[in-house]
């Protein structure tokens, strides 16, 4: 999913504050949320005799080790070890976010499949309300919501491949990539695995962060910022020089249009002002 930084902003029209409980955000996150626990509950009632389901439906090579992992946080351990080894070793700093869950799941005394799960509505909940507040800087108020839904529920055009047959080109066949790999949309990344949704989530938050810092520096979206970064290195720490590769393409793009970024310090004006030549 891409995100658009504003390359202006008129100075007359203030772009207005996110409401701290955004309603429309909330009620949508949690429709998403159970429409996406549907098809899991479905699968746990309509079991065959003498079968139950195994809790995944997407990627559950995958899926599996991330309840393993789980189970090592249970276990008290905030350090990954690899279990498939018979060498001695130390833990390291590596899934951290489902460690976590671990420790929620012994805390609440509850399955780690149904941690697991409550890790991807809560998953849900962050990337609909991180695309809602990015959307209520942005644009103006009569197209917040369908922006959200669209981020959400939209996708490429790896469809028309997929229609037209995967057809070969220069070679190799052309695939639906946004139809297998679910980090690519909003609605598979939550629908499939808990971390994608997050790890969305926390990227949207350091950019509207960054836009708050150099609106306006101040502590609150320094100190947000800086919990946002250092929750993603938890999940995809090989997200965090994308997200200054995109900053810095920003940055060039104002300038290349003729708005470069101030930082100022008296009230917040809401946007970028234009430059006048």
């Amino acid at each position: 999913m891409a995100a658009a930084l504003p390359l202006s902003s008129p100075a007359a029209e203030p772009v207005s504050r996110p409401a701290r409980w955004p309603a429309f955000a909330l009620v949508f996150a949690a429709v998403v949320a159970a429409l996406s626990l549907l098809p899991y509950l479905l699968a746990y009632l309509w079991a065959p005799p003498g079968q139950h389901f195994a809790g995944f439906f997407f990627i559950a090579d995958d899926a599996t080790t991330y309840l393993a992992k789980m189970r090592q946080g249970a276990e008290g351990a905030w350090l990954w070890s690899d279990p498939y080894t018979t060498e001695p070793h130390g833990g390291v700093f590596l899934f951290a976010f489902y460690l976590f869950f671990g420790h929620l799941a012994a805390l609440l005394h509850l399955p780690l499949i149904a941690v697991y799960h409550l890790a991807r509505l809560s998953g849900a909940f962050a990337l609909v309300l991180a695309t809602d507040r990015l959307c209520r800087r942005l644009l103006e108020p009569g197209l917040r919501k369908l922006a959200v839904v669209l981020v959400i529920f939209g996708s490429g055009a790896g469809f028309l491949a997929q229609v037209a047959g995967n057809p070969a080109l220069f070679g190799p066949r052309l695939e639906a990539l946004d139809l297998h790999l679910p980090e690519l949309t909003g609605w598979y990344s939550i629908l499939a695995i808990p971390h994608f949704a997050w790890a969305t989530a926390l990227i949207i938050a350091v950019l509207v962060g960054l836009l708050s810092i150099a609106e306006r520096p101040r502590v609150q979206p320094v100190l947000m910022t800086t919990l946002a970064l250092i929750a993603l290195t938890a999940i995809h720490p090989q997200m965090i020089p994308v997200i200054g590769l995109i900053w810095l393409a920003y940055q060039a793009l104002l300038r290349l249009w003729g708005e470069p970024l101030r930082l100022r310090r008296g009230p917040a004006s809401g946007g970028i002002r234009r430059r006048h030549r």
